[in-house]
């Protein structure tokens, strides 16, 4: 997603992530994140639009799972993920993990 066009400023993180989509399910690590939606480190092949569901691993060890879009994808690099319905429980779990 262009910088201009993000909500929230998101903050450079390095955590576990597992995340299903059409082109199956993969572990893999986000680069940064904010309550508006996250950047994922993957060779992974997806296509911009898909829903995904993602499991990020919070530093006490315990899985936060979201529902996500692909808004943009950049082949052997990644891709970036827009929450476009986080709960305010989530928005708070996100808060919390970037204030780690």
């Amino acid at each position: 997603m262009d910088e201009e066009r993000r909500e929230e400023e998101r903050v450079i993180k390095s955590l576990e992530v597992k995340w299903e989509g059409q082109s199956g399910g993969y572990t893999s690590r986000i680069g940064d994140i904010s309550t508006g939606g996250c950047f994922i480190d993957t060779f992974a092949t997806v296509e911009v639009g898909d829903v995904i569901s993602l499991s990020i691993k919070t530093p006490d060890g315990d899985w936060l799972t979201l529902g996500g879009e692909i808004v943009s994808y950049y082949p052997n690099i990644g891709f970036s993920v827009r929450f476009p319905f986080l709960t305010d429980e989530e928005v708070r779990q996100i808060t919390k993990l970037i204030m780690v």
